[in-house]
């Protein structure tokens, strides 16, 4: 990690976080908050598991991987932030938790830093804090989706059924594009890369799917459901 510096208005009213915000208004929150963007090294963390997460961070620039490591050192890779204005950490700074997670840089970051001290009740209230606080209500309702989500996906019995499902949750006109790695992929959905190739090569030849390149093309979407 480099440094901070305080800012004023920028394109972070495109966030989930600053949903309906006027650049005046990220300004006045801005200054309210006293919130900082600092840039972070590809490899560093921005917080390790045992850290007290204490701030919400939104994505600037860059990519992150949210990852957990078992007693066994399996690692798994909980989420992928990638996209400018992503949220992270809300849940374990809201509740003011001890991580259980790393947050790692997969390249250089550049990421709001907002103290979670702002959201608090006994802080002064105002209409820019008020729309704030209804956003993270929203943002909190889609993390609970997202776990759940995530939560059908490792219970899921074979490996063909975890891909199924990932395909699904993560699809968009037939096409699941997360910009994952197959590593990336498998950490994912708790198994091995090698298992992950030969698996998705054996669907591609049975029809279901289409690789190409990180993109997965699904060529028959109901199929893919019966699996589940």
């Amino acid at each position: 990690m480099d440094f901070g510096y305080k800012i004023n208005g920028d394109e972070m009213i495109e966030s989930r976080l600053f949903k309906n915000f006027t650049e005046d208004d990220y300004e006045k929150f801005i200054d309210e908050s006293n919130s900082t963007v600092k840039f972070y090294s590809k490899g560093s963390a921005v917080f390790y598991p045992g850290d007290i997460c204490d701030k919400i961070y939104v994505l600037k620039k860059g990519k992150l991987s949210l990852e957990k490591t078992d007693i066994n050192g399996k690692n798994t890779v909980v989420n992928i932030f990638k996209n400018k204005g992503e949220v992270m950490a809300e849940v374990y700074s809201y509740l003011n938790k001890i991580s259980d997670f790393i947050l790692v840089c997969d390249s250089d970051c550049e990421i709001l830093e907002i103290s979670v001290e702002y959201f608090s009740e006994e802080k002064y209230s105002s209409p820019i804090k008020n729309k704030i606080m209804a956003n993270m209500i929203t943002i909190l309702a889609k993390k609970a989706f997202f776990l759940n989500s995530k939560v059908r996906l490792l219970s899921s019995f074979s490996l063909r059924q975890k891909i199924a499902t990932f395909l699904i949750q993560t699809q968009k006109d037939g096409i699941s594009d997360t910009g994952m790695t197959r590593q990336e992929m498998a950490d994912f959905i708790a198994t091995t890369r090698p298992s992950l190739s030969r698996e998705l090569l054996n669907m591609q030849n049975t029809g279901l799917i289409e690789l190409d390149g990180s993109k997965i093309l699904i060529k028959d979407i109901e199929e893919l459901r019966n699996l589940l």
